[in-house]
C-alpha cells in the first residue's frame, strides 16, 4: 500500500517545492536590491502561480495511473500478461525518471551559487514521482464487478 500514498505525496510535492522555493532563491539572489523590488516579486509571484497550475495536472495524472490499482505494486513491476505495455511505459516514464535523475545528480558535479543548489531536488522529485507511476501503472489491477 506504499504506492498510493508515495505517489500523492510526490504529486503534492513537485508544485509545492516550484511555489515554496522561488521565495528563498529569489531573496538570495537579489543581495543589495530593494525587497520592494519589481525584479525579485515577478518571478516569484510567476512560480507560485505555475505551481499553483501545476497541482491539479499532477493530480489528475496520479489518479489516473492508479485507476484500479491494488496498491501491491513496486518499482520493479512488470506485467508479464503485456509485455508492450511494460515495455512501452518503462522507456517512457523510465527514461524520463533517469534523464531527471541525472539532471538533478549533475548540480553537485556544478560549481554554482549556493543558492543555486536549492533547485537541485526538483528533478529528483519529479524524477521519483516518475518511478512511483511507473509502478502504479504496472501494479495489479482490481477487477471491475458488474
Amino acid at each position: 500500500m506504499w504506492l498510493f500514498g508515495s505517489c500523492w505525496a510526490l504529486a503534492l510535492m513537485v508544485p509545492a517545492y516550484i511555489a515554496i522555493i522561488p521565495w528563498f532563491y529569489y531573496a538570495a539572489a537579489s543581495i543589495g536590491l530593494p525587497s520592494n523590488a519589481d525584479s525579485t516579486i515577478l518571478p516569484i509571484v510567476g512560480l507560485v502561480f505555475v505551481g499553483l497550475l501545476l497541482t491539479p495536472i499532477f493530480l489528475g495524472i496520479t489518479m489516473v495511473c492508479l485507476w484500479r490499482s491494488t496498491g501491491r505494486g513496486g518499482v520493479f513491476a512488470w506485467n508479464s500478461a503485456r509485455p508492450l505495455l511494460s515495455v512501452t511505459i518503462t522507456l517512457i516514464l523510465g527514461g524520463a525518471a533517469l534523464s531527471c535523475l541525472l539532471l538533478g545528480l549533475s548540480d553537485f558535479f556544478r560549481q554554482m551559487s549556493w543558492y543555486e543548489y536549492l533547485w537541485t531536488p526538483l528533478p529528483i522529485l519529479f524524477a521519483g514521482w516518475l518511478v512511483a507511476l511507473r509502478a502504479a501503472a504496472l501494479s495489479p489491477k482490481k477487477t471491475a464487478v458488474l
